[in-house]
């Protein structure tokens, strides 16, 4: 651990003992221990150990926050790591909004930027072999101004590249220099924005705009954002296949138990830095464990589609959804074309059970994988100031590379948890998916 490291998680307990009798504390810890056999290493029994340490303390305006993270493993001692790896300073009132340090900001939806946090989730490349939080932050400052009418925000930082572990160096892991702002104005719930942003990476810089508005309509909310790079556009107005843009829109409605959402997307020549910017996906965010390592990830160099999805909640709980989902990526001269469809319901059994189940099938050519069905069913049972999940997934997939397969994926899990805070889980798998196992 470095000096900053030490200075920083020696200021985050001298604020906490400074102020405990006034201020806010909070604090979450997570660990997980894996044990087993990864082929073609020697030996093949090996374990790992992660940690995570999140700490927060506020006093009125002001706020501090630290993140600890440890791994260590029998794999390779050049594999361990111990540090901070995120700290930030905020002050806040009705007005005004400062952080620094590790920030998560986004601009508009995402298009030109955004910054993000899958909490509880764990990321491993299988190249690296180390485990750390799955995040995307951004190094430096933000300063947001409030309004009735007008909202201001200035952004400047360097972005984390997630495929990188902490065992990277600074420079290495945060090549990517963000500096912009976002100003909206609102009136009869109608806004309509404006975004600047540079992106600077190896001395190459390059100027982006973006439009956006957002507004209601009794039951229907209206989305749409356009950005373009600016450098390369000999007319603002102009969209070719040559130029870098990306274009999305968004309309829900709803009435009583029902409700729509249809969205439409289109990104040309799109892809800032190492991922600086994340757009919409326009897919389904799946709770499911199989079917998240499935899911389909745009390709922003030229990608059209659009998602749909309908759903009802009944008088008791009770409810039904509906999803599709399509994209087209055009490669060369090639044509691939990503389909989805989804059900899923979940319904009170009883006043102390809630049962969950889907059913899921996709084409997804970009992975050769022409078949790909999932079907899993989820049951929440309350008991003695308990909570126990039982969660069984089944999945089969045909797959077309060189050699033709056929795989099964098998999900079993039990989580017991009580009050939300505390839970302790076992998981079960079984697969034969080659790419998994070699």
């Amino acid at each position: 651990m470095n000096n900053i490291s030490k200075y920083f998680i020696g200021l985050s307990f001298l604020f906490m003992l400074d102020f405990s009798t006034y201020a806010q504390f909070k604090g979450s810890n997570m660990t997980e221990f894996q044990f087993g056999k990864i082929s073609e290493t020697e030996p093949e029994d090996q374990a790992s150990l992660y940690n995570q340490l999140n700490l927060s303390y506020r006093y009125k305006t002001l706020s501090v926050s630290t993140r600890m993270e440890l791994y260590t493993a029998s794999l390779g001692k050049n594999l361990d790591y111990a540090r901070l790896s995120q700290y930030k300073f905020s002050y806040q009132n009705k007005w005004v909004n400062l952080d620094a340090g590790h920030i998560y900001s986004s601009l508009g939806r995402g298009l030109l930027m955004r910054n993000y946090e899958i909490p509880s989730s764990i990321f491993e490349s299988l190249g690296y072999r180390v485990r750390y939080g799955l995040y995307k932050d951004m190094h430096g400052f933000s300063a947001k101004f409030k309004s009735k009418y007008v909202n201001v925000k200035l952004v400047r930082g360097r972005t984390l590249t997630v495929d990188l572990p902490p065992t990277a160096e600074y420079d290495e892991r945060r090549t990517d220099l963000i500096e912009g702002g976002e100003i909206d104005g609102s009136f009869k719930n109608q806004t309509l924005g404006f975004i600047y942003m540079s992106h600077t990476n190896g001395g190459n810089r390059k100027n982006y705009a973006s439009l956006y508005y957002n507004g209601n309509i009794k039951a229907v909310n209206l989305y749409g954002e356009l950005a373009k790079n600016l450098d390369q556009a000999e007319n603002i107005l102009t969209f070719s296949d040559t130029e870098t843009y990306g274009g999305y829109l968004g309309v829900n409605f709803s009435v009583n138990a029902l409700g729509l959402s249809l969205e439409y997307k289109k990104y040309r020549n799109f892809l800032i830095g190492n991922g600086v910017n994340d757009p919409p996906t326009l897919v389904k965010e799946h709770s499911s464990k199989l079917l998240n390592r499935n899911t389909h990830v745009p390709l922003l160099f030229n990608e059209e589609g659009y998602q749909a999805e309908l759903f009802y909640l009944f008088e008791n709980g009770n409810r039904i959804s509906l999803n599709h989902a399509f994209s087209k990526n055009e490669l060369a001269t090639n044509h691939f074309i990503f389909r989805e469809y989804y059900a899923g319901m979940s319904a009170y059994l009883s006043e102390r059970i809630l049962g969950k189940a889907f059913i899921d099938f996709s084409i997804d050519p970009l992975k050769n994988e022409p078949e790909r069905y999932t079907g899993g069913i989820k049951l929440d049972v309350e008991h003695l100031k308990l909570n126990s999940i039982i969660d069984f997934e089944l999945q089969y997939i045909k797959r077309e590379t060189t050699i033709k397969s056929e795989i099964t994926n098998l999900l079993l899990s039990y989580t017991l948890s009580k009050s939300g805070k505390y839970s302790a889980s076992a998981l079960f798998e079984i697969s034969n998916d080659p790419f998994l196992l070699n």
